[in-house]
């Protein structure tokens, strides 16, 4: 069986994607870019294999707009875009890793970009320390290897590393009346958890406690 594209209107709603008509009836929405790709033209006569790589196409093209959108909320990880095509949209697995495919090939999903602004963000922006914000990229399914690549590269830069300083020593000092011991020893066993609970590794909180207790 063959088909003829009767039609070829801009879409209302999207400047950049247009309406086709496949012998007289509405058939599908193509992205401006798709339509060259394809070679679609009013006129043109499709077979039945033709007919199913567009339609192909075009559900490949609004899987990636929804991801897309998605992913101008904020940044996210791989695994992230994955479980919302796959768990909460319900795209069969073959169609969302076709679509995380091409936003990896084209630069606008990279788990170690996504590590590098989450860590960024999430150690700046409140009273986190690296191991805690390790744990939460692994939640997110980053790999172990892409975390540790980040967070080397953070604890290197001084800044980072005086802002670091600076977050333990304020926060110790905020929760320490808080705290009830019977003696010192006691007094910096709980301080010191309470900061370990926040993330801050040992050693620098170990740095900081002689100056606060």
């Amino acid at each position: 069986m063959t088909y003829t594209i009767t039609e070829i209107v801009q879409a209302k709603k999207n400047s950049e994607r247009v309406n086709i008509y496949l012998n007289n009836v509405f058939w599908i929405g193509l992205s401006k870019n798709a339509l060259l790709e394809l070679q679609i033209i009013k006129g043109k006569v499709l077979s039945d294999l033709e007919k199913a790589e567009i339609e192909r196409t075009s559900l490949n093209q609004k899987l990636i707009d929804r991801a897309l959108r998605y992913l101008q909320i904020r940044p996210r990880s791989i695994a992230e875009i994955r479980d919302y095509l796959v768990l909460k949209k319900e795209v069969p697995e073959e169609d969302a890793e076709n679509v995380i495919t091409y936003l990896q090939e084209n630069d606008l999903l990279s788990d170690e970009k996504f590590a590098q602004w989450y860590a960024e963000y999430k150690l700046r922006s409140g009273i986190n320390g690296v191991n805690k914000i390790t744990a939460e990229l692994l939640k997110k399914r980053v790999d172990r290897k892409i975390i540790a690549k980040v967070i080397e590269k953070l604890s290197a830069n001084k800044e980072f590393q005086s802002e670091q300083r600076e977050k333990i020593e304020n926060y110790a000092k905020r929760v320490l009346p808080g705290i009830k011991a019977k003696d010192a020893y006691e007094l910096k066993a709980k301080l010191t958890q309470k900061l370990l609970a926040r993330g801050f590794k040992y050693d620098e909180i170990k740095k900081i406690l002689p100056q606060i207790v």
